[in-house]
């Protein structure tokens, strides 16, 4: 009997240690194309985001205090991390605004006619968002991020931060743009 409730307790342990010590989120920071940002997490070191680059940085279950500072202005986000292994996108400015963009077809499919160029990824989603939100496992970053071979279930997407203004475009110039900025570059092309 004190065997099954040493097991047990042990059991229990190791599931708190899992779910409260080990088990982490990932917040996300967007730092604009010209600005960094620094980023503050529940009062401690102010880690900074270098201008165009997308800071990443540990957050444990429980409620934080995210502070974001960007030039002059100073934005707060109060959120509560529920599960582990969440990834949570922190707006820089209210509104912040990004696209997601599929790149399995563009990225990973080759063309079935020879010599014709890979098509443009597909737009698919427009986001203006103020508060914090989450991301699903599949979503990456920048072009380095992508993985070598596509989970044709779920996909793959590519997450970019783009001007608010160009959210008005059409969704082919709108992917354009994007690629303007040297991101979209197809890993069949490399």
């Amino acid at each position: 009997m004190l065997i099954i409730v040493a097991l047990a307790l042990l059991v229990l342990l190791g599931q708190y240690l899992w779910f409260y010590v080990f088990a982490k989120a990932e917040g996300l920071v967007f730092a604009p194309a010209r600005t960094p940002v620094l980023a503050v997490v529940d009062g401690g070191e102010a880690v900074r985001v270098p201008a165009g680059e997308v800071g990443r940085f540990e957050l444990t279950l429980g409620a934080h205090r995210v502070r974001l500072q960007l030039g002059g202005a100073s934005l707060a986000h109060a959120l509560t991390i529920k599960a582990a292994h969440e990834r949570i996108v922190l707006p820089v400015a209210a509104p912040q605004c990004f696209a997601t963009l599929d790149v399995t077809t563009s990225h990973y499919q080759r063309s079935s006619q020879a010599g014709q160029p890979p098509s443009l990824p597909l737009l698919t989603d427009r986001h203006t968002e103020a508060e914090p939100f989450a991301l699903p496992a599949n979503v990456f970053f920048s072009q380095q991020d992508l993985p070598e071979r596509a989970n044709a279930q779920a996909g793959v997407y590519l997450f970019r931060p783009v001007a608010c203004q160009l959210l008005g475009l059409p969704n082919e110039d709108l992917v354009k743009t994007i690629e303007a900025q040297g991101v979209l570059q197809t890993p069949l092309s490399r």
